[in-house]
């Protein structure tokens, strides 16, 4: 799968949506990931250019398409699709064998489909520039979520990541939709013994380092306590020139999670109460 021209994308500006044709050159097989289903807002009407796009480029190059596959869906009980994949599962385009890799977090059917060296992340992860979905859909969790991205950067450095959607980072005046999982990890050293430590500012007494992160354990939710102030409220992962003086807001509970775009990490910016 290292071969770009077996991977396709399409990008639909009116949703920031990239619908991938990924196909084996050798049998012909094709399939469509994250296709969109073109929708007016003024008329309240729906129509498939941006899948006849698709298809006709499919049938200019050969291809059979047999899969239409969804990395995630926001509103269904699953009877919309004919079939539904567990963790591990696989199965072949052509003669591309296609692991899935259970996601959860942004929804709690996010799924990501690994061929060869690529992965199609979904929602799970933005461009390193950018970040990651949020975590507030109906049955959102940001827990998920973050073992869903850490699970994904234990993938070898190389992998490449395709996303679903961009929307253009500040400071980036293009579309971007491919990087690697070595570009999406945080620091340079950013395991540690199976831990990982990053940029960060204590959620109680605001000190400044990568000691304040407390090393989160990448099997666990992430804890640990400040070395100035012994806290375990956990720490704002942010980067360097990215870090603020003043006190945290102390409302949010532990199941939430705030939105943040400067993450290199490409995960939710999450403040932890214990």
């Amino acid at each position: 799968m290292s071969d770009k021209h077996l991977i396709r994308a399409f990008f639909d500006e009116a949703t920031n949506t990239i619908s991938y044709l990924v196909a084996d050159p050798q049998t012909k097989r094709a399939g469509v990931i994250d296709p969109v289903l073109d929708y007016d807002p003024k008329s309240a009407t729906v129509d498939t250019r941006s899948v006849r796009a698709i298809l006709a480029a499919a049938k200019e190059a050969g291809f059979l398409v047999e899969w239409s596959l969804e990395t995630h869906a926001h509103k269904t009980d699953g009877s919309d699709f004919d079939r539904l994949f567990g963790d591990g599962e696989r199965f072949k385009i052509g003669n591309l064998e296609v692991e899935v890799i259970y996601t959860p977090g942004h929804t709690p059917a996010c799924i990501s489909y690994e061929i060869a060296n690529a992965v199609f992340v979904g929602d799970t992860l933005f461009m390193p520039d950018y970040g990651t979905a949020c975590a507030d859909f109906p049955s959102g969790d940001a827990h998920k979520l973050y073992r869903s991205i850490q699970r994904l950067l234990d993938l070898p450095p190389e992998t490449r990541l395709f996303m679903c959607h961009d929307y253009k980072a500040p400071g980036r005046d293009h579309y971007a939709w491919e990087t690697t999982v070595a570009e999406k990890r945080p620091c340079s050293k950013w395991r540690e013994g199976g831990r990982f430590r990053c940029h960060a500012q204590c959620a109680r007494c605001d000190t400044l380092g990568s000691h304040a992160a407390a090393a989160v354990n990448r099997s666990e939710h992430p804890r640990g306590s400040c070395s100035a102030c012994g806290s375990k409220r956990g720490a704002i992962f942010k980067n360097p020139g990215e870090i603020q003086s003043g006190r945290r807001n102390r409302t949010l509970k532990s199941d939430q999670a705030q939105c943040s775009r400067t993450l290199k990490l490409s995960a939710v910016m999450l403040v932890y109460w214990y």
